[in-house]
């Protein structure tokens, strides 16, 4: 059987052709806070009540919560670290919001994938209990 000069050209551009046309995946999902939260959970000592339509959303220094849809505060912030509990000397990543109406919020934020937990019980150095803590889901 003779072996035919083409063919030993065609399989090796064959090869070459099909690993050059893999693409690799560029749908990596998105790390860090920037982009939209969707409100899961809300945990507080508060009445019982449905869960209410909220979400956040992060930019590069922004933020603005909205309620059905609706902005009900936005303003800007910045990542530092503090103590969480009363007399506690363990840093914490903390979010320093600051909104459009004056009020400052320390937040302790923790992120774990696709979930985004807003701690308010760093306010006031961590000794108040009656604030909550929120949850999110990462919006596509």
């Amino acid at each position: 059987m003779k072996h035919h000069p083409l063919r030993s050209f065609l399989l090796p551009l064959f090869v070459s052709i099909s690993l050059v046309s893999c693409k690799k995946d560029t749908s990596v999902s998105p790390t860090g806070l920037i982009g939209t939260w969707k409100l899961t959970n809300r945990e507080c000592y508060c009445l019982p009540m449905s869960r209410p339509d909220e979400s956040v959303t992060f930019t590069g220094k922004n933020f603005s919560f909205c309620k059905d849809g609706r902005i009900i505060s936005e303003g800007t912030y910045t990542k530092t670290t503090g103590p969480v509990e009363c007399g506690s000397t363990t840093q914490v990543p903390i979010l320093r919001l600051a909104g459009t109406s004056g009020v400052i919020h320390q937040v302790v934020a923790t992120i774990d994938g696709r979930t985004l937990v807003l701690d308010y019980r760093a306010e006031g150095g961590g000794c108040i209990s009656d604030t909550s803590i929120d949850t999110y889901e990462r919006l596509p």
